[in-house]
């Protein structure tokens, strides 16, 4: 095995294990059994767990804030643009363990990106006309911040078995409100 595939192995291997358990969780002893390389050949590619963790976490960073940008520059309604973001997002987070979505969520390079890319996405709706315009998107933005604290402490699940249900129920209250209106019943809500 070539040097490169050996690091290769040990990215994807350390992927695969953060995933499951998060990385507070796994050892490098672990993680080298697992990829099967010495620990001498783990430091000779990364100074400890937490720069590999910091590559992973940069990889899976682009990868989420590529689909957030094809998305955005489809040319359809914001509310589709909404399901697809939500859809890929459930996907997305389905693969991870919820300990890893919150030492993620909470790491500040991936809060600050996360925040340009959504202002500007609401902006771009106002524009548009398919957002109010008389709406702050500041608050916006610290609602949907405290809906994620809410995600990755996990006190959705006193209510919700299915992360999918729960994300569906905040997407219906922040994009359709509370209210209903005037030909406009749950079913037609979910239609939309």
């Amino acid at each position: 095995m070539k040097a490169s595939k050996k690091k290769e192995q040990i990215i994807e291997t350390a992927k695969n294990l953060f995933m499951r358990f998060g990385v507070k969780r796994v050892t490098i002893e672990e993680l080298c059994k697992e990829a099967g390389v010495s620990k001498v050949t783990f430091y000779k590619y990364f100074k400890n767990k937490l720069a590999l963790a910091k590559i992973i976490k940069n990889e899976l960073m682009d990868t989420g804030f590529a689909a957030f940008d094809d998305i955005s520059a489809l040319d359809i309604s914001f509310l589709e643009k909404i399901n697809r973001m939500t859809q890929w997002q459930m996907k997305f987070y389905s693969q991870m363990n919820n300990e890893l979505i919150r030492e993620f969520v909470s790491m500040k390079d991936v809060e600050d990106e996360y925040k340009k890319r959504f202002l500007k996405n609401i902006q771009n709706a106002q524009i548009k006309g398919e957002i109010r315009s008389g709406l702050n998107l500041e608050l916006i933005y610290l609602m949907i911040k405290k809906l994620q604290e809410i995600t990755g402490e996990g006190t959705w699940k006193n209510i919700f078995s299915d992360y999918s249900q729960y994300v569906e129920q905040v997407r219906t209250i922040i994009f359709f409100g509370l209210l209903t209106r005037s030909g406009n019943d749950d079913n037609n809500t979910k239609e939309q």
